[in-house]
């Protein structure tokens, strides 16, 4: 992946690799961050058992859905991604935990570092 991968539209820039959507915002657009969102890319696929247990972990949504992880991880599906210039914002629009709300989990580094999870809707 590099820059050419992207699509301006709006103040964003905007490519898809293997079904998942990434956005870059115009103001921090460079090789690097490129590269870390080809890094988180390549990650995602292994972390999404850690992704789900970090969700899990939520007490709102353990409380609330009453899910395991691996259920949490069947549920999920693909998400877009927002970078930043040290990690990000995965949103899970097409979740199925909860169809009216978007799933988000923000993250450091190429998945190193599991912060928030939230639902916007």
């Amino acid at each position: 992946m590099n820059q050419s991968d992207f699509v301006k539209t709006g103040s964003f820039f905007e490519a898809i690799s293997d079904g998942i959507k990434v956005k870059i915002s115009d103001h921090i657009m460079s090789d690097e961050v490129v590269q870390l969102a080809e890094k988180v890319l390549s990650e995602y696929p292994q972390k999404i058992s850690e992704i789900a247990a970090h969700i899990s972990k939520d007490e709102w949504i353990a409380a609330t859905y009453k899910l395991s992880k691996e259920e949490i991880a069947d549920k999920l599906h693909l998400p877009n991604i927002l970078m930043w210039e040290s990690g990000g914002r995965l949103a899970y629009v097409n979740n199925e935990i909860d169809y009216s709300h978007i799933l988000d989990v923000e993250f450091g580094g190429a998945l190193d570092t599991l912060y928030s999870v939230g639902m916007d809707g």
